[in-house]
C-alpha cells in the first residue's frame, strides 16, 4: 500500500513544501536522547520509561506492560544473545506504534550485542525510517548519520547492495550535501539503471529543487518499470500539477485512486482533484 511506502503530510500543500519531512506522525520521544547523541545502551538500558508511558493514548496497556517487562529483562540480562533478542523485541514493539526513535535505539542495542549483517542492516533501516519521519534538522542529521554508519558496515561485506548505497545518498541531504547525494544516486544508476530507490530519490530531489520537468522523467521511468507503482503515479500527479499540466495531473491522481484504498492516501489525492476542478 502507498501509505506504507510514502510519508504523507497532513495536507497536499505541506506534502510538496516539506518533501523530505513528510510525517504522518510526528515522533515525540525524549528529544534529549537524540540531541545529546547518547548511545543506545545508555538511553535504552537504564529502564527509561518516558517514551512509552507518554503515549498511553495510543499504545495499549498490555503492550506497555510488555515494554516494561522486556526492559527489565534486558537490564538484568548478562547474555549477549538474549540481550539482543530482548532489544530486538522492544524495537519491533516501538516500531509497530510509530515510536521510531526508540525503535532505532533498541535496534542499535541489538546490533551491539549481536553484531552481524542482519542486525546491522536492521539497525540501519530503523534509523533510516526515523530519519525519514524527522522534522527537526539537527535530529535528521543525527539519525541520517546513524543510518549511514550501519549501512556502511553492511556494504563493506556486501558491496553489491546498491539499495543501501541509494539510501546512504539520501542521508547526505540532511548534511547540506545535496549535490553529493545526486552524484551518488547517479553512480548507482550507472551500475543498475532500473534501481527503483535511486530513481525515486532523484525524482524527489528534483521536486525539492522545483525541477518538476526532471521529476516527471524520473517518475515516468518508475511507472515504466512498474505500472502499478502508486507512489510514482502520485508524485507524477504532483509534478504535472506544478507544471500546470492539469489534464495529466488529473489522469495520474485518478490512476492512484484505482490502485489505492487507503483513506489517508485517497483524502490527499481528493484534495488535489478538488483543487483542479
Amino acid at each position: 500500500m502507498l501509505r506504507t511506502k510514502i510519508l504523507f503530510a497532513a495536507s497536499a500543500v505541506i506534502l510538496v513544501i516539506t518533501l523530505f519531512n513528510l510525517p504522518k506522525i510526528v515522533v515525540e520521544n525524549d528529544q534529549s536522547d537524540i540531541a545529546t547523541g547518547q548511545n543506545a545502551e545508555e538511553t535504552a538500558g537504564e529502564g527509561n520509561e518516558s517514551d512509552a508511558n507518554s503515549h498511553t493514548s495510543t499504545i495499549p496497556t498490555e503492550v506497555l506492560d510488555q515494554i516494561v517487562n522486556l526492559r527489565e529483562s534486558l537490564k538484568n540480562s548478562v547474555d549477549n544473545k538474549k540481550s539482543a533478542i530482548f532489544a530486538d523485541s522492544l524495537a519491533e514493539l516501538f516500531d509497530r506504534y510509530q515510536r521510531l526513535d526508540s525503535a532505532a535505539r533498541y535496534s542499535e542495542l541489538a546490533a551491539s550485542n549481536l553484531p552481524n549483517l542482519e542486525t546491522w542492516e536492521k539497525a540501519g533501516e530503523s534509523y533510516y525510517k526515523a530519519y525519514s519521519f524527522a522534522v527537526n534538522r539537527d535530529k535528521q542529521k543525527f539519525l541520517g548519520e546513524k543510518a549511514k554508519e550501519f549501512f556502511e558496515k553492511v556494504l563493506k561485506l556486501k558491496p553489491e547492495r546498491l539499495d543501501l548505497e541509494a539510501k546512504i545518498a539520501m542521508t547526505l541531504v540532511s548534511t547540506s550535501a545535496p549535490m553529493e547525494a545526486v552524484m551518488r544516486l547517479r553512480a548507482v544508476l550507472e551500475k543498475d539503471p532500473e534501481n527503483e530507490i535511486a530513481i525515486f530519490n532523484l525524482g524527489t530531489l528534483s521536486m525539492q529543487s522545483g525541477q518538476y520537468d526532471k521529476a516527471v522523467g524520473r517518475f515516468k521511468r518508475l511507472v515504466e518499470i512498474d505500472p502499478k507503482n502508486s507512489q510514482a503515479l502520485f508524485y507524477l500527479g504532483i509534478s504535472y500539477f506544478n507544471l500546470g499540466d492539469i489534464a495529466k495531473a488529473k489522469e495520474h491522481f485518478l490512476a492512484v485512486k484505482e490502485i489505492e484504498d487507503d483513506p489517508a492516501v485517497l483524502s490527499t489525492v481528493d484534495g488535489y482533484l478538488k483543487e483542479i476542478e
